[in-house]
């Protein structure tokens, strides 16, 4: 079976954008931050990223980014592609400056960048922690918004939940969406009804509504990183994930302003 369709630069041009704009998908920019510590002598094999560009290398710790994603597919298959990701609902910007360490560490640090497209890519923070990296400009135009509410303990309080998410929704004026993880044990795992979908609005947080409701578990062989336990033994932990959705995110931006 052929994968390429040749007569597509003789497609009338409205339709091709279309197609182009179709493939545009919404990606999850992963920026749960971890630590390393770079020894005399001690080459890295791995590349590893940090903000700002630190001023010292050895004996230092910084914090890091898990995963630098590629630039999208459609900034680099052709000139019309391009020009299309760049425009399309606000278009896919430079964001989010990094300084990555070579494979092998010869001392020297280079500069990057993220590609994201502020609209429709979510941005996963984890726990809070990567925020103090994000510069105030860039967190203005964050509209979709991922965070992990994991203080290190299985039995949670609600209200703690819900403070931490009204916090994070002032925080990032423009945010239209935020995806909560919440750690529970498995026999604590019931919610209150109006926290989830078809409940009342505000329920979980006044001004948001609930739009979707997953519960998972976080087993010891492989966490929400994807890495695996020493041990390979289930902890009986679960993640209760509500997705929120502002009910009027222009109302919202003015009040949190004033």
């Amino acid at each position: 079976m052929a994968t390429t369709f040749h007569p597509f630069p003789r497609l009338p041009l409205e339709l091709r954008l279309k197609i182009w704009e179709a493939s545009i998908s919404p990606r999850t920019i992963n920026f749960n931050s971890r630590a390393f510590t770079t020894d005399d002598g001690d080459q890295k094999q791995q590349a590893e990223v940090s903000i700002p560009k630190p001023e010292s290398m050895i004996g230092t710790v910084f914090g890091t980014f898990a995963s630098v994603p590629p630039p999208p597919t459609i900034l680099h298959t052709c000139r019309e592609s391009r020009n299309v990701g760049l425009h399309f609902r606000g278009g896919y910007q430079k964001a989010f400056r990094i300084w990555c360490l070579p494979y092998i560490f010869d001392g020297s640090w280079n500069q990057r960048y993220i590609w994201v497209h502020f609209g429709l890519d979510i941005i996963d923070l984890g726990d809070e922690s990567p925020i103090m990296f994000i510069e105030n400009e860039e967190r203005e135009k964050i509209q979709r918004l991922k965070l992990d509410f994991d203080r290190g303990v299985y039995v949670w309080k609600k209200s703690e939940a819900q403070s931490f998410a009204r916090s994070m929704s002032k925080l990032f004026e423009q945010v239209r969406e935020i995806s909560v993880c919440i750690p529970c044990k498995e026999a604590c795992l019931e919610l209150p009804p109006d926290w989830l979908p078809g409940g009342s609005h505000g329920g979980f947080m006044e001004g948001w509504r609930t739009m979707d409701y997953t519960v998972s578990p976080k087993n010891g062989d492989e966490d929400r990183d994807g890495e695996r336990s020493e041990d390979g033994k289930t902890d009986g932990k679960m993640w209760v994930t509500l997705v929120l959705e502002r009910e009027n995110p222009c109302a919202a931006n003015n009040s949190s302003r004033q």
